[in-house]
């Protein structure tokens, strides 16, 4: 009979599987907090990591948001910097299901600013080893109250892309400074959607 081989194939291989899952590393808050939604978003970009607590205390206000970036090295992951916005209050949306990384770049959404009314996502670059530093908030050139920019990001290289609720901008690193290069629409539907998931490769 080949049912016992066919059981015994099947466990062999779900054995191999969980000693594979065993061996994983599982990354915490460094600060953890109740509701700081640790995870809220994440990307990866060879050994660098970024993990956004939308929630998480700031040196400006208790929930106003933090991403922690990480290391991969020596077979372990390792906290490098703790980011956080320039500007920040309770009510912000920091990394809100919206961070990327890419290189010497980190964007994170944060499409409920205090200081940016409509919108905004943040910069960090990679200034010296492990040092990410906060360089500055793309804002598009146009943008009506409560669209939400800054929803979803996602960059790659010296481009960027950032979505609002109906339209998805485009920022290029040009002469030391990002500048909004296109816009891309939707249908302009009340409630399209367009740009609820965004990506972005060379």
């Amino acid at each position: 009979m080949r049912i016992p081989y066919l059981l015994f194939s099947i466990l062999i291989s779900t054995s191999s599987l969980w000693a594979q899952y065993q061996s994983r590393l599982v990354l915490k808050e460094a600060m953890p907090g109740r509701q700081h939604y640790f995870g809220s978003s994440g990307d990866i970009d060879n050994n660098f990591a970024v993990i956004t607590a939308t929630h998480g205390r700031n040196p400006w206000a208790w929930n106003g948001g933090l991403a922690y970036v990480y290391e991969y090295k020596n077979q372990h992951w390792i906290l490098r910097n703790i980011l956080h916005p320039d500007i920040s209050a309770n009510e912000d949306r920091f990394g809100q299901n919206a961070c990327a990384i890419s290189g010497n770049w980190i964007i994170v959404g944060d499409w409920m600013n205090s200081h940016h009314k409509n919108g905004t996502a943040h910069i960090f670059q990679l200034k010296a080893d492990t040092a990410w530093e906060h360089v500055t908030s793309l804002n598009p050139k146009s943008l009506k109250p409560s669209e939400h920019f800054g929803n979803r990001v996602a960059i790659s290289g010296n481009i960027a892309a950032v979505s609002s609720y109906k339209a998805v901008y485009v920022f290029e690193y040009k002469q030391g400074e990002w500048r909004q290069t296109a816009i891309l629409e939707g249908d302009q539907k009340e409630e399209s959607g367009f740009g609820m998931s965004i990506a972005i490769r060379g």
